[in-house]
């Protein structure tokens, strides 16, 4: 779709529909901005900042209500 299109298109809408229409809009550009940052990170980023016990995967050995 070029964008001669686009803009009779939106000349053909509402008010009402055109400024939910520049809201769509805003939202892409956010949207796209967010999956940007996410390519930043780098592999290994947080290692050495989690852990867990040593007896993690070990079986449960209290039986609690929660558990069935």
């Amino acid at each position: 779709m070029n964008i001669e299109n686009l803009e009779n298109q939106l000349e053909l809408l509402p008010e009402e529909l055109k400024e939910e229409a520049a809201s769509f809009i805003d939202f892409l550009f956010f949207k796209s901005k967010q999956k940007k940052d996410l390519t930043k990170r780098e592999v290994g980023f947080l290692y050495g900042k989690i852990s867990t016990t040593e007896d993690f995967n070990d079986e449960i050995k209290e039986e609690k209500e929660y558990i069935i």
